[in-house]
């Protein structure tokens, strides 16, 4: 979100910045706050500010370790497991649940745990290298066989593609430069030529909602527990930071 959002009561005002926001009021001041996908939240002298939620790009899939890499460093990748991750381009939008992240070289590596973003496999039954199609077989009813937005995969997942439309079995892709033929070819000789549809591929784009949420200890005592780095400002008040939140 871009746009805050005010109240006013009686002398008090309520601005936030936020997907969801919350703040506990009683005669003895605010005992707890929490902010959702946001970046500010403020009720009169109490101001909690964030940097925005992570978003990028994916820059690639690993399906045999069911992991993700994406762009940019989370700063504390280990408050982030257990969160969701929503993922996915302007045909399709996806969520997994984080496990566990590593960050490396300037990006960052998400584990999804035993949690699967291959959704169908099968064969090739033809290729069309003049309009960019596959015609597949074994094309189960996931999702109504609507798998626009996501990837088909060759037989040993070193290729992958994005699905621009479906037509029953066939799929127009997007990108293809080479002979499809050749990509997706019968690789262990077996008489099959297996394909696979990924929820995921690389240049999808992601975001991670994240929250914040604050609560008081005691006089003038505030814990914070975020995701990210978070600001909290609150007159004579001495603040807690827990990081990782977990």
């Amino acid at each position: 979100p871009d746009e805050a959002a005010t109240w006013q009561a009686g002398d008090t005002q309520f601005v936030a910045t936020a997907e969801f926001a919350m703040v506990t009021l009683n005669d003895t001041g605010i005992p707890r706050a929490c902010m959702v996908n946001g970046t500010q939240l403020h009720c009169g002298d109490f101001a909690l500010s964030t940097p925005p939620s992570p978003a990028g790009k994916v820059l690639s899939v690993d399906h045999e370790h069911n992991s993700i890499t994406i762009e940019g460093e989370l700063g504390q990748p280990g408050a982030f497991a257990d969160r969701i991750i929503i993922l996915g381009n302007e045909l399709q939008q996806t969520s997994y649940t984080i496990k566990a992240g590593t960050v490396a070289g300037g990006d960052t590596t998400l584990d999804f745990g035993d949690t699967l973003f291959l959704l169908q496999m099968g064969y090739v039954e033809a290729t069309d290298n003049d309009n960019s199609t596959v015609t597949l077989a074994k094309l189960g009813r996931v999702d109504g066989r609507q798998h626009q937005g996501r990837w088909l995969y060759n037989e040993d997942k070193s290729v992958g593609f994005r699905i621009a439309t479906c037509s029953g079995s066939t799929f127009r892709l997007e990108g293809v430069e080479e002979d499809l033929d050749e990509i997706f070819a019968d690789l262990d000789d077996d008489g099959r030529r297996l394909y696979w549809v990924s929820d995921i591929g690389p240049g999808d784009t992601y975001r991670i909602p994240t929250v914040t949420y604050v609560e008081r200890q005691g006089p003038h005592l505030y814990r914070v527990r975020s995701m990210t780095n978070a600001e909290l400002v609150i007159p004579l008040a001495e603040v807690i930071v827990d990081e990782p939140w977990r």
